[in-house]
């Protein structure tokens, strides 16, 4: 794919300002590195580091049988979790390979965002429309309208206290919301990393600001940096998360690839 036909993020103008090296990733032509891969895994791993991952989709569930719904389209289960809270999970296809593997914020018991795979928006949307009717529920893809920044390292949750001083209060795999400009951005103590941090997936129009407040605030601590695809893709390995297209797929089953935790048999 030439780069002419890549999408760019929110935040394109603030990469080539670092003098990042892009690469094309699920159609969008991304940053892979700023000074090296080694240097920005040590800063995530020692400090902290900051991540643009507006390639991420964002779809919005709602309607009285939200849960239900996705009880029946995932592999965990969703009534029980309070809202707040955010829930690891795999889609399955009947064979019980994996479509995707997604993290679910649920907003309230009528509503849930899903953040799906840069590299399966499409594949997605299309199984979760193709499910049987007889819910009562909305679906919406706001994918092209949010993107998300992620926070890294031990240092991740005094960085992210300057958007808000009450984010170290919120517990790990929970989210509050919070009004940036006039807009609400959801702050999840998220991640793939393997290490503490939030994950700020917000309008695209908030993204910039939402950047520029959050590096200068990393760039107090050392080490530092702003990390790009080969960071993130060494950090998860150093962790064991698989990642879809490589351990995940849709002829691999979560238990062939120790996810079992994440299939609950009785939903």
């Amino acid at each position: 794919m030439s780069t002419e036909t890549l999408k760019r993020t929110p935040l394109f103008a603030a990469h080539q300002e670092l003098g990042a090296k892009f690469t094309g990733f699920a159609g969008w032509d991304m940053p892979v590195f700023y000074r090296s891969v080694i240097d920005e895994h040590k800063a995530v791993r020692n400090g902290v580091g900051l991540f643009d991952v507006s390639h991420m989709g964002e779809f919005f569930v709602r309607g009285q049988d939200t849960c239900r719904f996705l009880n029946h389209l995932l592999t965990q289960e969703f009534s029980a979790p309070a809202p707040g809270t955010g829930v690891y999970t795999h889609m399955l296809n009947p064979q019980g390979g994996v479509i995707d593997d997604l993290i679910v914020y649920k907003i309230s018991a009528t509503e849930c965002l899903i953040i799906v795979n840069a590299s399966r928006i499409e594949a997605d949307w299309a199984w979760m429309k193709s499910q049987p009717t007889g819910f009562a529920f909305e679906l919406e893809d706001r994918s092209p309208q949010y993107g998300i920044i992620a926070v890294q390292g031990p240092r991740a949750v005094e960085v992210s206290a300057s958007i808000a001083a009450e984010l170290p209060t919120v517990g790990r795999f929970r989210f509050t919301r919070l009004d940036i400009a006039g807009q609400e951005v959801f702050a999840a103590r998220t991640g793939y990393t393997g290490e503490d941090g939030f994950e700020f997936i917000a309008p695209n129009e908030t993204l910039p600001q939402l950047w520029k407040k959050l590096y200068a605030a990393a760039g107090k601590f050392t080490p530092f940096s702003a990390c790009g695809l080969g960071a993130r893709d060494s950090l998860r390995l150093e962790a064991a998360y698989p990642l879809w297209g490589h351990e995940l797929d849709e002829t691999i089953t979560p238990i062939e690839t120790n996810c079992s935790w994440v299939v609950k048999l009785q939903n």
